[in-house]
């Protein structure tokens, strides 16, 4: 069984490195689609660390999404901005991949520790 624990371990910290190998890709529009539809949507990348996603929303109505090294969230006057360090996090979130990640790490965590 510790061997089994050592490679989940592995895959883990392979996975999780791989992700920023190539950078971090974002969506970019100026005036986009709402509710979001990727498709057709300018994708952005950059290999600099201190890069981020980020998604500017106007009183509820503009949306425009990009990437920046200096990204910092806030709202100011009806216009909120959000950050983010995940590959297209800038787009629309998906409930079902969120509770994928959740549940693969639950069980990793669990094989590891009983």
């Amino acid at each position: 069984m510790s061997f089994l624990r050592h490679f989940l371990f592995a895959c883990c910290v392979f996975l999780a490195s791989y992700q920023f190998a190539d950078g971090l890709t974002c969506y970019q529009c100026t005036n986009c689609n709402s509710p979001f539809k990727p498709d057709g949507i300018a994708q952005v990348s950059s290999n600099d660390a201190k890069a981020s996603c980020w998604k500017t929303t106007a009183r509820n109505a503009v949306t425009a999404r990009g990437i920046d090294t200096d990204c910092k969230a806030g709202d100011v006057a009806g216009v909120g901005k959000w950050c983010c360090n995940t590959n297209l996090c800038n787009g629309a979130i998906s409930t079902t991949s969120s509770i994928f990640v959740i549940s693969t790490i639950a069980t990793v965590v669990f094989v590891m520790f009983t």
